[in-house]
């Protein structure tokens, strides 16, 4: 198995995150309710970042809930593959 760079996989992580705030934007909580393919896309969305993420190395990781904890940028701790779980499944069932 070859090293993977954390850069590329943060880079896509960043790309979809990006891609489903451009799709949203504009969207009501009642789009995402009552539009499947909506809601199939963003889930799909976090699939692909949750797998992103889960090919960030332990190092970068640890660095990543270092800033969260010292009050980082929002969000920080996506490379928490617990934490993409629980966003998976907000937005699998609409929460």
């Amino acid at each position: 198995m070859s090293r993977h760079d954390d850069r590329i996989s943060m880079r896509q992580m960043l790309d979809h995150a990006r891609r489903g705030c451009a799709m949203a934007h504009g969207r009501k909580r009642e789009d995402l309710d009552s539009d499947y393919t909506f809601q199939l896309a963003l889930t799909r969305l976090v699939e692909i970042i949750g797998e992103a993420a889960s090919r960030v190395s332990m190092s970068t990781r640890e660095i990543d809930q270092v800033i969260e904890a010292h009050g980082g940028w929002p969000g920080a701790s996506i490379t928490d593959p617990k934490r993409l779980g629980e966003l998976k499944g907000q937005a699998r069932h609409g929460q």
